[in-house]
């Protein structure tokens, strides 16, 4: 018998030794053998559903676009989940305010599913 996708997420959840204050790029880097284990796979990508926003505020660049996350059972291919969240962002440099809202939005959407980050 297969565990369901809500399951084998509950179980990264309690595998996950303690809570860290890790880039997006590092708790990936932890993530991903307990994806492996579960056999899920974890899908990040822009929505293209919602435009991508950028304003300037005096010499700040904000910016502000949908990313969306599937998680997909490899066991069972029709069993996925998927999440929407925002990516902002500001900055004086446009490409740093880029970064820097692909940073936060990836970080707070592991942190929220995984628990793997101080709250």
């Amino acid at each position: 018998m297969t565990t369901n996708i809500y399951a084998k997420l509950l179980h990264i959840q309690n595998e996950v030794k303690e809570p860290s204050d890790y880039n997006h790029s590092e708790i990936l880097k932890l993530l991903n053998p307990l994806l492996e284990k579960q056999k899920l796979t974890l899908t990040l990508s822009n929505d293209t559903s919602q435009p991508f926003i950028h304003e300037k505020v005096d010499k700040e660049h904000i910016i502000k676009y949908l990313k969306k996350v599937e998680i997909a059972d490899t066991e069972n291919p029709d069993n996925k989940l998927f999440f929407n969240f925002w990516a902002v962002g500001g900055n004086v440099d446009l490409e740093k305010a880029k970064i820097d809202a692909e940073n936060c939005a990836v970080k707070s959407m592991l942190c929220g599913l995984f628990l793997v980050c101080p709250s």
